[in-house]
């Protein structure tokens, strides 16, 4: 019989959440944030058995040796509420993480990937967020309705000296990490109806 893997993930992590809200006006707001998250390995993270992915054929096995990540996250948020559904805010970001988990390429015949906790990593960044209703432009538009945000994120993962060969680049963002990325949404919405109907675009900067 073949010898079972154990991977031990029994963790208490205390998780702290604050949030601090100040009105700067009746219509605006300003919000601050503070809390404690973790990542934990799914479980084709975990487990060492190795299989083919359908994106870009590579063999790729779990390490049950992974880490769960710890997050701290800053947060701070400026809103605007201009009236029914319509919203302006713009919002700043710190994130912390240690023991990130991060994809790697294992030095076989048939180029194996695998997992691995890296030493720590940052994201920071700001988001810009806008929801205007089109009854503003013409009366008849009054069902329709438009939303979009875009973030920027600014990645620096930090790695370890013995991990320098495994981890690809010693300077770069997390691995899957965008730079840019920006969501637009177009609404109609027919109460009387009881109908909705979005229509979605998004785009995200290589990563």
């Amino acid at each position: 019989p073949s010898t079972p893997y154990v991977a031990s993930l029994v963790n208490r992590d205390p998780l702290p959440a604050v949030n601090l809200i100040y009105a700067l006006t009746p219509r605006q707001n300003l919000r601050f944030s503070y809390s404690k998250t973790v990542s934990r390995p799914d479980f084709r993270e975990l487990s060492p058995f190795e299989f083919t992915n359908v994106q870009g054929g590579f063999n790729v096995a779990g390490n049950p040796n992974l880490l769960r990540a710890k997050i701290t996250n800053y947060d701070g948020r400026w809103e605007w509420f201009l009236g029914g559904n319509h919203l302006l805010a713009a919002s700043f970001f710190t994130k912390n993480f240690t023991d990130p988990i991060e994809s790697t390429v294992q030095p076989t015949t048939d180029l194996r990937s695998s997992f691995i906790n890296a030493k720590a990593a940052v994201n920071r960044g700001f988001e810009v967020e806008m929801r205007e209703g089109l009854s503003t432009f013409s009366k008849r538009l009054k069902e329709f309705g438009v939303q979009a945000n875009f973030t920027f994120v600014d990645s620096t993962v930090t790695i370890r000296p013995e991990d320098q060969g495994v981890l690809t680049s010693n300077s770069r963002p997390l691995a899957g990490q965008s730079r840019y990325i920006y969501n637009i949404i177009t609404e109609w919405t027919k109460p009387k109806a009881r109908s909705q109907a979005r229509f979605y675009v998004n785009s995200v900067s290589r990563r």
